[in-house]
């Protein structure tokens, strides 16, 4: 598949490009959009220069892991009529197809869960990370899962965990190509499944830990008890004072 420079795909209607560096999936994904007109769009890269996580980090990329844009658009996401509450809640949707694409490989399955909104963790480590932004009238979403290596936290953040450590025997060996193809095919999946908002805050749901509090980044000491999720997708937690709150872009640790 990974040609000198990239390879590019027209499947089902849209394209998938996988390269073998790049600045930021991300980046290249933007780049596509002008003029393009189908519903999703795929880019994979083997390496990344320039990745980045949440809140502005830099998001380490060496060979090895996925590093992967899919795009959206939001025009498909409310075909039908669905409810404009499927855009926003789109970051559930995403946790939904990696856990489904994830859990058939690990040792442990059970321990494997979801963080608000979208980060993967296997036990209390983090092995998958999100980052949602819209350009041009797409969901750009980029994701990155730790395969064979688990980069280190370093500005206080959660530890990481890589799959190669924790494979269920029966899924052998898992190479980054093979699980970037999983996600996509996943998320592809969830989104044309049509599932009602009801329906997709209860399997989100349904795959949290709600036991463990969180704090978040910009009130550190403050801990924070997940309680549930609002209509639009946000977080529902009780602070030490006893006050409900509704947290919609905060990063949480």
């Amino acid at each position: 598949m990974w040609q000198e420079t990239c390879a590019r795909e027209e499947a089902r209607g849209w394209d998938a490009l996988w390269l073998r560096q790049c600045g930021s999936t991300m980046d290249v994904a933007k780049e596509m959009l002008p003029g393009y007109g189908k519903p999703f769009a795929l880019v994979v890269a083997q390496q990344q220069s320039n990745g980045r996580g949440s809140a502005g980090r830099a998001w380490l990329s060496p060979a090895g892991n996925v590093y992967m844009t899919v795009c959206v658009s939001l025009d498909f996401l409310t075909r039908g009529g669905a409810q404009p509450s499927a855009q926003f809640l789109l970051p559930l949707t995403i946790g939904i197809s990696l856990h489904a694409t994830l859990a058939p490989l690990v040792d442990t399955p059970e321990s494997l869960r979801l963080k608000w909104p979208n980060d993967v963790l296997l036990g209390d480590h983090k092995l998958c990370g999100v980052l949602v932004e819209s350009h041009l009238g797409y969901a750009v979403i980029g994701i990155g899962v730790n395969v064979e290596t688990a980069p280190t936290v370093t500005d206080g953040g959660r530890h990481t965990a890589r799959l190669a450590d924790h494979l269920h025997l029966a899924a052998g060996t898992v190479n980054p190509e093979a699980v970037a193809r999983a996600v996509f095919n996943n998320f592809v999946a969830t989104v044309d499944a049509e599932f009602s908002p009801e329906q997709t805050r209860s399997k989100w749901a349904s795959l949290v830990d709600w036991t463990k509090n969180v704090t978040r980044r910009d009130r550190p000491g403050e801990v924070l008890r997940p309680k549930g999720i609002s209509d639009f997708g946000e977080l529902i937690v009780e602070n030490q004072r006893g006050e409900i709150e509704k947290i919609s872009c905060s990063y949480l640790w």
